[in-house]
């Protein structure tokens, strides 16, 4: 299951294409779009992947695949 952050289209992510999402990707590795901040246009700022492991929508998504 993708993540509940990743953008839907890479429009939202701020490319025009999916290569130049995948791209950008690969130029940044230590960078990801996430759908909390966003720029004057609308889209994903690219923030440090580091702040993942603190956000709120990552603990729900590694909750919902543990079993009670």
């Amino acid at each position: 299951m993708p993540s509940p952050c990743c953008p839907r289209t890479p429009q939202e992510a701020g490319c025009a294409t999916v290569e130049a999402l995948k791209q950008a990707a690969v130029a940044r590795p230590h960078l990801r779009p996430c759908p909390r901040y966003r720029g004057s246009r609308g889209t994903m700022l690219w923030i440090y992947r580091t702040h993942c492991s603190s956000c709120p929508r990552n603990q729900e998504a590694k909750g919902e695949g543990r079993d009670g």
